[in-house]
């Protein structure tokens, strides 16, 4: 399973109420202990006719506790053998426990701890921890002592054993609210004390709270439904809970076991039955006011989409024609791009691609366009285009833009020398397809090779000069063209691009419809997940 990285305060808050079970029980053990000592009954049991806690089961919990507490929070080697070992003695114990109602015989363990006092009190193996308090507890202790592993027969085993942990203590809590001890009880004074398994419950829930690395609660806490399904293990949970509650208090007004069991079933069903129409009208205005939302948030975005559509210009016609196309993704995305004569001899292209997805890459996006199109550039500046990559660099360093930076293509056509300067900072290089009488169609890759704009403060940009033969086709585009998604969940690879719109400018009709056609039948979906921008130079 994918490791969940918890927010500070929620992994704090585990902590802590793990922390206060464990607390808990350790102050319940040293009550018994007082209790056998001194001989005060009440300590060690809440009704005389109740089981009790035996000190080894005293002991056990209070060893659990404190094998839980070392092993929380990612401990170090050392404190990881120290709970380790702490678990394993409380195991080891338990099995000779076990062994002992398995055999019919004793090992002399049973009366180690005040052995005079449990002589007294109990009549039936007095000090011998009953079998369901030694299954759980051997079964917990196996819990807190395995590692956390990949391996999933350990992750099972680990699961198996909290599950039959919890499980015991928690049919022990039900019986004594149903008055059915004869479940919790294998002799007149030995049985699970109900302050074992309550102690039980919780330091099976403090291992669960203070590692929420493991399964189920890595699983949960990764649901983004998960305070959902927490009120429904809640409302679940509480059913029997208030049943049995109920139930004595129906019984302790002079009422019959049949009266007062149907009583309270019908309170319990009542209370939980509402409980859970509650939270499921909240949930259903819940999910109605995030799909009113979702629906406002998706307007604004188609809304914010065709606002970038329409800042990008729609072609030029003329010694040199240009036609573009701007494809935005199911995600507002960062794409701009623009192509104008800044006078009668310079044509000026350029397209850039702000990382990231969303609002931000986008309004980064419209700010550059703007300031490029507005004059805050100066004109002699434009015309050389590692000298606009440089200013811009100075201005948009990342550092300063919530850590986008952008790539980006620029030339300058001249007309009077059919001469294309170009520079370009981490942009797909732009192919020029040409063709000679007799021959096919080449592709020439038009790159220089930097870093994206605004990663490096001193990124120095250089430029190189194309030669445009009469009928050639530049193409530029950005990276959501060329690193296409297949449907052989493989990747377009730039050389692969190459081929397919080298293979399509042996058409002398070529266009960048026909281009996205093909590419659209490549992908799976037949759509492209970044933005695609293109735009086509065609020179007489």
């Amino acid at each position: 399973m994918d490791e969940v990285t918890l927010r500070p305060g929620l992994e704090a808050a585990l902590i802590r109420w793990g922390r206060v079970a464990v607390a808990l029980v350790l102050l319940v053990t040293v009550l018994d202990w007082v209790g056998w000592a001194t001989g005060t009954e009440v300590l060690t049991r809440f009704v005389p006719a109740w089981p009790q806690m035996t000190p080894w089961t005293a002991l056990w919990l209070a060893a659990l506790g404190a094998a839980i507490l070392v092993l929380c929070c990612r401990p170090l080697p050392g404190r990881v053998w120290v709970g380790r070992g702490l678990a394993a003695a409380v195991g080891v114990t338990a099995v000779v426990i076990v062994a002992e109602y398995a055999t019919g015989r004793s090992y002399g363990v049973d009366q180690l701890w005040f052995g005079d006092a449990v002589r007294e009190l109990q009549s039936s193996w007095p000090g011998r921890p009953s079998p369901q308090t030694a299954l759980s507890s051997l079964f917990l202790s196996a819990g807190v002592a395995l590692p956390l592993t990949s391996r999933s027969w350990t992750r099972m085993v680990w699961a198996v054993c909290m599950i039959t942990a919890l499980v015991i203590p928690g049919v022990a809590v039900l019986s004594y609210l149903f008055d059915a001890i004869a479940l919790v009880t294998v002799a007149e004074s030995t049985g699970m004390a109900i302050s074992t398994a309550l102690g039980l419950l919780l330091l099976g829930a403090a291992t669960l709270l203070l590692r929420p690395d493991r399964v189920p609660v890595v699983w949960l806490l990764s649901r983004p439904n998960r305070r959902t399904l927490i009120r429904l293990l809640g409302i679940i949970a509480s059913f029997p809970i208030l049943v049995g509650l109920s139930r004595r208090v129906f019984l302790a007004l002079g009422l019959g076991q049949g009266e007062g069991l149907t009583l309270s079933t019908a309170v319990g069903t009542i209370i939980v039955g509402t409980t859970a129409f509650y939270y499921t009208q909240r949930v259903t205005a819940l999910a109605q006011c995030l799909q009113q939302q979702t629906e406002q948030l998706t307007t604004e975005l188609e809304s914010a989409a065709s606002y970038m559509a329409s800042l990008m210009p729609h072609g030029l016609s003329g010694e040199v024609g240009v036609t573009s196309r701007y494809l935005p993704s199911r995600e507002l995305g960062g794409d701009c791009f623009d192509y104008s004569w800044i006078d009668d001899d310079h044509l000026v292209v350029y397209l850039i691609d702000v990382s990231g997805h969303g609002i931000e890459p986008a309004l980064l996006a419209v700010s550059l366009h703007n300031m490029l199109r507005s004059g805050s550039i100066a004109a002699e500046t434009l015309l050389v285009p590692e000298a606009v990559l440089t200013e811009l660099n100075q201005l948009f360093q990342m550092d300063q833009q919530n850590h986008h930076y952008f790539t980006m293509w620029y030339g300058v056509y001249q007309a009077s020398t059919r001469t294309l300067c170009h520079a370009s900072a981490g942009a797909p290089p732009a192919l020029a397809f040409t063709a000679t009488t007799g021959k096919a169609v080449t592709a020439t890759e038009l790159s220089t090779p930097s870093a994206p704009v605004g990663v490096f403060e001193e990124t120095e940009f250089t430029s190189r000069a194309y030669r445009v033969p009469p009928g050639c086709r530049i193409l530029l585009h950005s990276d959501g063209a060329s690193e296409l998604a297949l449907a052989d969940n493989q990747q377009l690879s730039l050389v692969d691009f190459k081929h397919v719109t080298t293979r399509l400018a042996g058409s002398p009709d070529w266009s960048l419809d026909e281009l996205i056609e093909e590419l659209r039948a490549m992908t799976p979906t037949g759509v492209f997940e970044d933005d695609c921008s293109m735009i086509q130079l065609r020179f007489d």
